[in-house]
């Protein structure tokens, strides 16, 4: 009888790792850490190109909404504000990046995203930048990005 009931168990376990594999539930997503360091690099090194893969479709940028292709559009543009937040040479997201040498990068979990704050404690900004990245199939993507 405990033989029978070990098959049963183990059936019913296999089934359901078997569902969640299908369906898609506990996946896992790109380590967190990594894609926010690829992030912070591409944004130091100025690459429009892997900040841009991080996109999802829709990006808030503080209380403007927009969809992937206008935000590739406007950092093709070095004149656009965008381009000159992000990458500027003065009082920009990169600027900001790669001179406090203390920045720290702070991830706090919740049930619908990850929000990824780059903290430095001898900046004198009085909301340190962050973004927002959501998992979907598998990889982590920038959903909102403040404070830049």
């Amino acid at each position: 009888m405990n033989f029978r009931r070990c098959i049963v168990q183990t059936l019913v376990s296999f089934v359901i790792v078997m569902s969640c594999a299908i369906y898609g539930v506990g996946a896992e997503c790109d380590d967190v850490m990594s894609s926010a360091l690829a992030i912070k690099d591409a944004i130091v090194s100025n690459d429009v190109a892997t900040l841009t893969r991080f996109f999802a479709n829709v990006i808030w940028f503080v209380d403007d909404r927009y969809d992937k292709k206008e935000l590739v559009e406007l950092l093709s543009d070095k004149n656009s504000w965008l381009y000159k937040d992000i990458f500027g040479e003065n009082d920009s997201l990169r600027t900001y990046l790669a001179n406090a040498s203390d920045v720290k990068i702070i991830i706090h979990e919740d049930s619908e995203f990850y929000l990824v704050v780059f903290s430095s404690p001898s900046s004198s900004r009085s909301m340190p930048p962050n973004m927002n990245l959501i998992c979907k199939g598998g990889r982590l993507y920038i959903t909102n990005m403040d404070e830049f």
